[in-house]
């Protein structure tokens, strides 16, 4: 049996589509006939916003992580997942899942665990890196026991070998474009010369880069309009400096900043772009994400 284990849909990033119920990924398992059983943890809040972090909900994140895993070692116990039986968790760090190895393979339980693995502290920009200290130990045991650990670039792949991790494959990233195609394309939306920057206005982002190059271009008198664009309910950045020189920025008539987006919005906002955007298998994951975003939305070949 494959039991698929989510991450808790949040509106401001792609698990509002990818991780709910009839999500991406199962619609996909539909498609292939794979006969999954979803095994969920449990919020804290339900507002369905991070509200605490950046990536993430810290608090969310750990109280979910332990409650499904939690509900994994019930399922081992009461003889529902087997010897055999195939695990996915769509994010590698799932606190707890050490405790599913420790109780199945101490009741002679062999499991197949994968994961997919963003960025973790292999990443010298993700915010995990502050954690390395001891996180670092608990990323290379937790590989000894996967079966496989899934990566969206040979880069990530490299820096985790380079870590010490065991057992990492590249294998791109899920994306559903006739989702999108279907649910978010509208042909009568006219477009128009504006640049959108939707990753977290957060300082590993690097957003007042994107405020520079508005600003350049406007004093090179170019016609484009360029906007911030989140699903988040309120602006908001790990860095004071930089909510403060984006606000001026606003204020100024350089960018545009819009917050509170239903998925419906920012699609809207993407299929306005008239230009298409080139993908490459070694880029930042978050800018796969967006470029297939922008490619589906400007060229539905493409």
């Amino acid at each position: 049996m494959f039991f698929y284990l989510p991450l808790e849909s949040y509106r401001e990033r792609y698990t509002y589509l990818m991780s709910s119920e009839n999500g991406w990924m199962e619609q996909r398992f539909k498609e292939l006939g794979v006969d999954f059983y979803r095994v969920s943890g449990k919020t804290l809040s339900n507002t369905k916003f991070v509200e605490t972090g950046i990536v993430l909900d810290y608090f969310g994140r750990a109280y979910y992580s332990l409650l499904q895993n939690a509900e994994v070692v019930r399922l081992i116990k009461e003889g529902v997942i087997k010897d055999g039986d195939i695990l996915y968790y769509e994010d590698f760090w799932t606190p707890g899942m050490e405790a599913v190895q420790y109780a199945a393979e101490l009741a002679g339980i062999k499991l197949d665990i994968y994961a997919m693995l963003h960025a973790q502290t292999v990443d010298k920009y993700d915010f995990t890196v502050k954690l390395k200290k001891w996180m670092r130990h608990y990323e290379i045991g937790q590989s000894k026991f996967m079966k496989g650990i899934f990566v969206s670039s040979e880069y990530l792949q490299d820096l985790c070998t380079e870590a010490g991790l065991d057992n990492v494959f590249k294998v791109g990233l899920p994306y559903n474009k006739d989702f999108i195609l279907q649910n978010f394309l509208n042909e009568s939306i006219k477009k128009k010369n504006q640049v959108i920057f939707s990753s977290r206005f957060d300082e590993e982002k690097n957003p007042l880069f994107f405020v520079e190059f508005a600003k350049y271009c406007k004093q090179q008198g170019e016609d484009f309009e360029f906007i911030f664009t989140s699903s988040a309910k309120e602006f908001k950045s790990n860095s004071e400096y930089i909510k403060r020189k984006m606000i001026e920025a606003e204020k100024e008539g350089i960018i545009k900043i819009k917050t509170n987006l239903t998925k419906k919005e920012y699609y809207i906002e993407t299929t306005k772009i008239c230009h298409k955007l080139i993908d490459n298998e070694e880029l930042d994951e978050k800018f796969k994400i967006n470029i297939k975003e922008y490619n589906t939305n400007t060229n539905k070949d493409g």
